[in-house]
């Protein structure tokens, strides 16, 4: 059953599985473990007819057909207790009523201390005339490919969920210093214009060190986050023939005079829907890991062509779905690498460089924002002989927009009042110092029900609510939603530099959701606050 057939021999994180949803052959159904439906997969849409806002919620025996409620319960009760229920042949039932035979496993989802949280299933339709109950041989060569895929994306499923969780709590901290080290700035060069010491100018070097210190923190964070996939995406159609020739030029000056770049792009490309950001950061690394395998002289070469899955490929790469894609290649004429090096390559801070030569996260960034398009990576390679990157995307039936030519900001006096929630102190005192200074009136809360209770209190009105999205107690959105209810004009802009899970789907930001990501300096925190509150203060349309 693919890839999620040799997960169901042990227990798996709710982030794989999430992972796994939407790439899987299978049907994946994730439940609690008393057997509310949580998670709803592409293909059980297809396979049992119920899209995800009619059937997330509801408790499983809907899928069962009349007098098997016990045979449910009973794998309810086996696999929340953690035991193997190998896949076996059993019957469902369809949206329409429709009775169909499935090949069915299932298996405990659990957190990273172990704790069984809830329950995964999986199931694919089986051909008629098979008897219900019978057990199904996969054969033991599938059974280890399988496993071995299983295994290299549990580990980076892993390093991911550990990255992601580091890199949010480096985020709060390196707005932090960003922003003070911005407030200490801004007084040395109040004092250096009074009595024109020059160790106020030495000072400001000095401050200006940190800024650069801190935003480099901040751009280790950002790959980190796109490793784990928890940046919020902002997808786009896009023609990416065009976007690789754009590119030529400063791939060039990335590899240098002794390397050649070499562009094969085929004609016709249809489109693919992606965040155009991470493909020009993706390309860039890959262009940057060829440059360093090739250290006197040799060629990259870039080629896209149309790219068909069927189902015997898919078969034997689990994690890509039959279908149509725009395929990638990028190949150069340098060392290569081993199986043991090609096993690793993906995993963050994992470099066979020298120490200070590399991070070890430019692959693992472009892992990330392959996976996170929905598409699939491969690694060809052998010492010696050059390593070859395929990644297909999967085509998008859009046709490419008109670029939307950008408007320039525009300041919006600081007359206003903003309510601020945030439960880390001293990022909360930033936020309410780079306002007051605009102008603002600014309330204040360390939590979802301070900022209710300071909104349900507050006399005049409150034009903006700027609030953290992940708190202790009562997430952001919650928050939010209470405040609109007696509120229903005010504004709202949500911070985080770990959004991904509660303000997006799929990755990509929900409609009518504004995004302020952590770490922010003072411009950026404005013209998001100019962006969420233009349109009812100038006239403007949203």
């Amino acid at each position: 059953m693919g890839k999620v057939m040799a997960a169901i021999t042990q227990g798996i994180t709710a982030e794989m599985v999430a992972a796994v949803m939407a790439q899987s052959l299978d049907a994946i159904v994730t439940k609690t473990r008393q057997g509310m439906i949580t998670g709803w997969s592409p293909v059980a849409v297809d396979m049992y007819g119920y899209p995800p806002e009619e059937i997330i919620g509801r408790d499983s025996s809907i899928l069962l057909p009349a007098g098997w409620e016990s045979e449910e319960a009973d794998l309810l009760r086996r696999a929340a207790a953690g035991e193997r229920v190998a896949p076996y042949s059993t019957n469902r039932v369809r949206k329409d009523g429709t009775i169909i035979a499935v090949l069915l496993g299932m298996s405990a989802i659990v957190d990273g201390a172990g704790t069984v949280v809830g329950v995964a299933s999986t199931s694919r339709p089986l051909s008629v005339g098979t008897t219900p109950g019978a057990d199904v041989h996969v054969p033991q060569e599938d059974r280890e490919r399988l496993r071995a895929q299983l295994e290299q994306a549990q580990r980076l499923e892993g390093l991911g969920q550990l990255a992601g969780g580091v890199a949010h709590d480096f985020n709060n901290l390196i707005g932090v210093i960003l922003n003070y080290a911005e407030f200490v700035g801004d007084e040395i060069d109040a004092a250096a214009g009074v009595d024109g010491n020059p160790r106020w100018k030495a000072a400001a070097q000095d401050i200006g060190q940190i800024r650069r210190a801190a935003e480099r923190a901040a751009g280790l964070t950002r790959q980190l986050l796109s490793f784990a996939r928890r940046e919020v995406i902002q997808p786009q159609v896009i023609d990416l023939n065009e976007l690789l020739d754009n590119m030529a030029s400063i791939l060039r000056r990335t590899l240098g005079a002794n390397l050649e770049l070499v562009t094969d792009l085929a004609e016709g490309l249809p489109p693919v829907l992606a965040d155009p950001g991470q493909i020009d950061q993706l390309i860039l690394n890959l262009a940057v890991n060829a440059r360093d395998a090739m250290p006197d002289v040799g060629r990259l070469t870039i080629t896209t062509d149309r790219f068909h899955v069927d189902r015997a490929y898919a078969a034997e790469w689990s994690s890509v779905l039959p279908g149509d894609y725009v395929r990638v290649t990028v190949a150069d004429t340098g060392t290569g690498m081993t199986a043991e090096v090609i096993k690793h390559a993906f995993e963050p801070f994992y470099t066979t460089k020298n120490k200070g030569e590399g991070s070890g996260l430019g692959l693992a960034t472009v892992y990330g924002a392959v996976t996170q398009a929905d598409g699939h990576i491969r690694i060809s390679s052998l010492p010696g002989d050059g390593t070859t990157f395929t990644i297909l995307l999967p085509v998008t039936n859009r046709s490419v927009a008109e670029a939307v030519r950008a408007t320039p900001s525009r300041r919006i006096p600081g007359s206003h009042t903003a309510l601020i929630v945030e439960d880390e102190d001293a990022l909360r005192e930033v936020t309410r110092r780079l306002l007051t200074r605009q102008g603002y009136t600014v309330i204040t809360a360390a939590n979802g029900a301070e900022a209710i209770t300071a909104a349900d209190s507050y006399q005049g009105t409150i034009d903006l609510l700027i609030t953290d999205v992940i708190m202790p107690q009562m997430l952001g959105r919650e928050a939010a939603e209470k405040i609109q209810r007696t509120r229903p004009d005010i504004r709202v802009l949500y911070m985080s530099g770990y959004a991904q899970p509660f303000l997006a789907s799929q990755g990509r930001l929900d409609p009518g959701v504004t995004l302020l990501d952590k770490p922010f300096t003072e411009r950026e925190l404005l013209d998001k606050v100019d962006a969420v509150l233009a349109p009812q203060t100038v006239g403007q349309t949203a």
